[in-house]
């Protein structure tokens, strides 16, 4: 998973944006995300997530000069400045090889593809909610694990209720989906192919 800090949005690639100090904050202590793409501008508040942040640490900015590419490296991993989006976004598809990030999944007789936005069955594209897909695709990004009731109302703004959460899994399964129900620790997508 991608989170970008950035005061203004031109990435094409399945990210979380966040504007805020406090968002940023949130987002990094509430999700794993595994690459921080950040505003050089915003070096010091990455000062205090870096202590615990494991991933991949990329700054970007409109120019840079010897000593700003020397204090980012120190930081982070890489840096780019955006007339060099090109050269990021090729950074990016190495790291999600890399650390298996994946734009497509295959469960079953299910092709989901959460960039596209899009979920196809027997190569026949269903119809999928806004609601439901988001779910899903947390259930698949998360799919090492059991995500709680409480972690999907924190992630998906459409979803509102615990009910909410029971018929859209309810649907998912009808759908043909296997989700796997556990006491107290929520829901798990079973990947069995």
């Amino acid at each position: 998973m991608i989170l970008v800090y950035d005061s203004i949005d031109i990435y094409s690639f399945n990210k979380t944006i966040v504007f805020e100090q406090e968002d940023f904050f949130n987002e990094v202590l509430k999700e794993k995300y595994k690459i921080l793409i950040i505003n050089f501008d915003f070096l010091k508040d990455f000062l205090e997530i870096k202590k615990f942040f494991e991933g991949y640490v990329i700054f970007v900015y409109q120019t840079y000069g010897f000593l700003e590419y020397k204090k980012a490296l120190e930081i982070g991993d890489f840096f780019y400045t955006y007339d060099e989006i090109w050269k990021l976004k090729l950074r990016l598809e190495y790291l999600k090889k890399k650390l298996n990030i994946k734009d497509i999944y295959k469960i079953k007789d299910f092709i989901i593809n959460i960039k596209d936005k899009v979920v196809f069955r027997d190569n026949k594209l269903l119809k999928m909610s806004k609601a439901e897909f988001e779910l899903l695709k947390l259930l698949l990004l998360n799919k090492d694990k059991f995500i709680t009731k409480d972690f999907i109302l924190e992630n998906i703004n459409e979803i509102n209720s615990f009910d909410t959460i029971k018929v859209l899994i309810s649907k998912l399964r009808k759908l043909g989906f296997e989700i796997e129900t556990l006491k107290n620790l929520g829901y798990k997508i079973k990947e069995e192919k």
